[in-house]
């Protein structure tokens, strides 16, 4: 039974534990019911497999956040993926199946436009929403109101495309087609648009994609580029391997050539492409480096969350997230805001479900509407694609950048002023206007940090703070929004003209406001934060964005930082993550009337932020429990504790077996973690921070409190018990409290010198003297009772035995922790302390199982030859039965006498009066002798 309980204990508290430790969700028990599938469909096969898988771990990326924080009553969700190996007809066929069955309520897809176009039909057909990331043909969504797009398409690609070249004044420009439903539009688009502008003076080349040979085409075409004028600009209106085809006969040719390609091209995968062609091995980024390429999204230029994207993405996959994830996980975003904001309920079918979701996307055609999303605001036009601008990027070191200017739709054409138009900043382009913005690639380099206060969150900071770019961008304009005082950027450490490219390099010291961590401040854990934005300048003009290559790329760079010990050498602090990214940030109006606009594009700033997570170096176990399954964690350890309490009541005993002391310890450490965390939470959000230092110091006393109560009962488990079972007798009540005392003595130093930070040097300084008078008072009983302790171990003797210490022989009767107990031939019981037994040679006359009994002494005249006596004496005792051994030696000579010393031993068993019989047998043999002369006879017993 004693067993089966501790087995029992075992098992539940372990249970707890591993739950609370690495389980990522509530503990609450979720309903088991059929998941709503979502659809997920594109090439997980074939050469464009690596595309396919990064539309799936984006989009899976979603969906497990989604199932991890639903509530009870929400239904799950399932991402079912379909390979339609980038094939047209295998499309239509999964469109077909998907559509008809009843459990699929959207779905995410497909990956190109010649594969996603005829599907759309389908799903347009059978009522079934989709949401598309990465094809751009405008007939993926026109006249389909059941699809949706979350990437700008090809329409205002082609646009864009005109509206930048003629905005840098781009005037003989090339345009390579792909010969499908992709390139075409793009072109078609693109023509418009530049005949719309002006751009009359480009030229035109198909690739004819239905033809196999690809090669030959694209070397025709740069062969005729090579024979007309310089162009200004060739847009690549193609699919990223065609693209690539073409960049590769121009570089090779030795052609310079401006070049801007699609979003097809605008992948941070799309340099690997090139991977293995031998000039590309001789010099990395051959073919890429200057390349222009359109993208829905540049993660240098993005925001905080999309950072936080890329590095979760990191973490789970292993690999790079690239735009068409961040698309993909926007598009099952979308479908799980519908679910959250109504778009079931209990009962409905799933022909419902979809038409709840195609409401709720339908009701995005407003902005004000709009999801944020990881590639930013998304809303839709009447057509179903995403309303939102196309970012240009520039390919350096086979990596996609921000380009150095950027184009953004005006929302508010009132706001602009003669002056914005007259100094550059607003261009007019057949009647409609466009932001020029300046980007200004921005880095930092924390040099120190010191001073950090966690009381007044504050910190001093030495940086090196570097831009490149913008041709009148003067830093000295810029804001620093957590710094206390005011912070002058003082004069360049270095600057100079990279081609047309201005760098500025200052180093920057100044005191700064930090941040708690919402919820976790109480576990030491913190944000120090760098953040500015222009003085003047709105986000519509300039952009920051980190110099992701000047950085040495983010992940490299966040790798340094956490390694480099900036707190000024310190380790009491230690940096747990880094991040750089832009946002936004809205300037208060103050009734200023052209700020109090929702849509105003002046109120938005471009604000520029290093964030580094901090937290204090050193090992703890608070905190552990993720903050999802607190209060079940909380509960469970509640009861666990209860339980093992109740079982300890009816068995006394089994708190001394090491299961349940190691039950014991995981169970509290569970039930205090979950619980700081719980009543911190509680307490913060209906008080504040008010009482929470108060009660954090709370629990880290009784972390350590409680931590010296297990090790204590440890000492007892593992050093006490087995030396008690090898020694075969109790550890004496002042040995264990001695140690008890110690350890909690330790416990509580531990908590002044960490919980309230006392300085312990006086205090141990007082303390060593008292452990020293004390020390001395007990000096001679600790020194026996350490001697008893290793008399135990060493095992000498032992009760019964007989032994002979110093002038003192006879029987052990008793063993304790101070003295040794010995019974002498005449009755006589001597306590001979431990330490006197332990620093003195002792003679264990039992070692061999025998004994020995009285010693004589004979005392005969000169006269009497000694050789002749001792063998005598020792012929007659060993004649004897029960005699084992007789000993005779020369004790004293004196002028008359020579005294012999007879020892005899004899078995423990042997008859008691061997000795007396020995000793008769001597003395007859004594008055027998017959001295050659007449000698005194004396004899005496002892």
């Amino acid at each position: 039974m004693k067993r089966l309980l501790i087995l029992l204990a075992a098992i539940l508290t372990i249970g707890v534990w591993g739950f609370s430790v690495f389980s990522d969700k509530s503990l609450s028990t979720k309903r088991q019911v059929e998941p709503y599938q979502i659809a997920l469909v594109g090439p997980m096969s074939g050469k464009d497999q690596v595309y396919g898988k990064a539309m799936e771990n984006g989009a899976r990326l979603y969906i497990n956040e989604y199932n991890a924080k639903r509530s009870n009553e929400e239904r799950p969700l399932e991402l079912v993926v379909h390979d339609d190996a980038n094939n047209a007809e295998q499309a239509q066929k999964i469109a077909q199946q998907i559509a008809t069955d009843n459990k699929t309520i959207a779905v995410l897809g497909h990956r190109s436009s010649r594969t996603t176009t005829p599907a759309s039909t389908i799903y347009n057909t059978h009522k079934t929403p989709m949401i598309a990331g990465t094809a751009t043909a405008p007939a993926v969504t026109k006249n389909k109101d059941w699809i949706f797009r979350v990437v700008p398409d090809n329409t205002l690609q082609g646009q864009f495309v005109a509206r930048y070249a003629k905005s840098n004044g781009h005037q003989n420009i090339s345009v390579i087609y792909d010969s499908d439903t992709y390139g075409t539009s793009l072109y078609e688009s693109f023509k418009n648009s530049a005949n719309e502008l002006g751009l009359n003076a480009f030229s035109s080349h198909k690739l004819d994609t239905e033809v196999k040979n690809l090669n030959e085409q694209s070397k025709a075409i740069v062969s005729a580029l090579a024979q007309g004028p310089k162009p200004d600009l060739i847009f690549l209106a193609l699919h990223d391997d065609e693209g690539a085809i073409v960049i590769r006969d121009i570089k090779n040719r030795g052609f310079d050539w401006p070049m801007i390609g699609s979003a097809s091209i605008g992948k941070q995968t799309f340099p690997q492409l090139f991977d293995g062609l031998p000039q590309e091995k001789k010099q990395p980024g051959f073919y890429t480096d200057n390349l222009l390429a359109l993208s829905s999204l540049i993660f240098d230029v993005a925001g905080e969350k999309a950072q936080n994207f890329t590095h979760l993405y990191e973490k789970h996959y292993g690999i790079e997230a690239d735009s068409s994830a961040a698309a993909y996980y926007d598009a099952a975003h979308l479908i799980g805001q519908a679910l959250e904001n109504g778009a079931w309920t209990e009962g409905m079918n799933h022909q419902q479900v979809r038409e709840n979701i195609h409401a709720h996307l339908h009701d995005m055609k407003s902005p004000s509407n709009a999801m944020r999303g990881i590639t930013g605001l998304i809303s839709f036009d009447d057509n179903g694609n995403v309303a939102k601008s196309v970012h240009v990027g520039m390919f350096r070191d086979n990596r996609l950048v921000s380009a150095t200017t950027q184009l953004q739709d005006i929302q508010n054409p009132r706001l602009v002023s003669s002056l914005d138009l007259s100094e550059g900043r607003v261009l007019e382009m057949n009647d409609n206007l466009f932001y020029k913005t300046d980007v200004i690639y921005t880095g930092i380099s924390p040099i120190n940090l010191t001073n950090f206060d966690p009381v007044t969150l504050t910190y001093e900071a030495d940086f090196y703070l570097w831009f490149r770019g913008g041709a009148d961008f003067d830093p000295h304009n810029i804001h620093f929004l957590n710094a206390i005082g005011d912070l002058e950027i003082g004069d360049a450490v270095e600057k100079r003209l990279n081609g047309q490219i201005p760098y500025q390099l200052y180093r920057i010291k100044g005191r700064f406001q930090a941040k708690a961590v919402k919820g976790r401040d109480a576990f030491g854990e913190y944000n120090l934060g760098i953040s500015f934005r222009h003085q003047s300048l709105p986000g519509a003009n300039l952009i920051y964005v980190a110099d992701d290559i000047g950085m040495g790329g983010m992940q490299n760079w966040r790798n340094k930082i956490r390694k480099e010990r900036l707190f000024d050498g310190s380790t009491d602090w230690a940096i747990r993550d880094a991040a750089v990214f832009q946002d936004s940030m809205r300037k208060e109006a103050y009734g200023n009337p052209e700020l109090l606009s929702a849509v105003s594009d002046l109120s938005d700033y471009s604000r520029f932020t290093m964030m580094l997570s901090v937290s204090e170096n050193r090992l703890r176990l608070r905190g552990i429990i993720p903050p999802a399954i607190q209060g079940t964690a909380l509960a469970l350890s509640i009861l666990a504790v209860l339980g093992f309490m109740f079982i300890a009541e009816k068995n006394p005993g089994i708190h001394k077996e090491w299961p349940v002391w190691l039950s014991d310890v995981l169970t509290w450490m569970v039930l205090l973690s979950a619980g700081e965390a719980v009543i911190l939470g509680w307490c913060a959000e209906r008080w504040g921070h008010m009482y929470l230092q108060a009660i954090s110091n709370g629990f880290e006393v009784a972390w350590w409190l409680i931590g010296g109560h297990f090790i204590q009962r440890a000492v007892a488990l593992f050093v006490w018990a087995p030396l008690e079972k090898k020694t075969d007798r109790p550890i004496p009540r002042i040995v264990r409290n001695f140690g008890m005392v110690i350890i909690y003595a330790l416990s509580v130093l531990g908590l002044l010198a960490f919980v309230f930070e006392q300085d312990l040097t006086k205090l141990l300084a007082t303390s060593g003297l008292l452990a020293m008078i004390i020390g001395l008072a007990l000096q001679p009983n600790l020194i026996n009772i350490f001697s008893g302790i290793a008399i135990s171990l060493e095992k000498s003797f032992k009760i019964g035995d007989k032994v002979k210490v110093n002038n003192i022989s006879g029987e052990v009767v008793d063993m304790n922790w101070r003295a040794t107990k010995i019974k002498t031939n005449d009755k006589t019981i001597i306590s001979v302390p431990n330490g006197t037994m332990a620093n003195t040679t002792i003679n264990n006359l039992s070692s061999s199982n025998a004994v020995v009994k009285g010693d004589l002494t004979i005392s005969l005249d000169r006269c009497f030859d000694p050789h002749m006596v001792m063998a005598k004496v020792k012929e007659i005792g060993e004649a004897i039965d029960g005699t084992d051994k007789i000993a005779i030696s020369v004790k004293t000579v004196t002028t008359k006498h020579i005294e012999y010393a007879v020892k005899i031993v004899h078995a423990t068993d042997a008859d008691k009066d061997v000795v007396n019989r020995i000793w008769n047998e001597i003395w007859q043999f004594i008055n027998e002798l017959k001295p050659p002369q007449t000698e005194s006879l004396q004899t005496d017993a002892a």
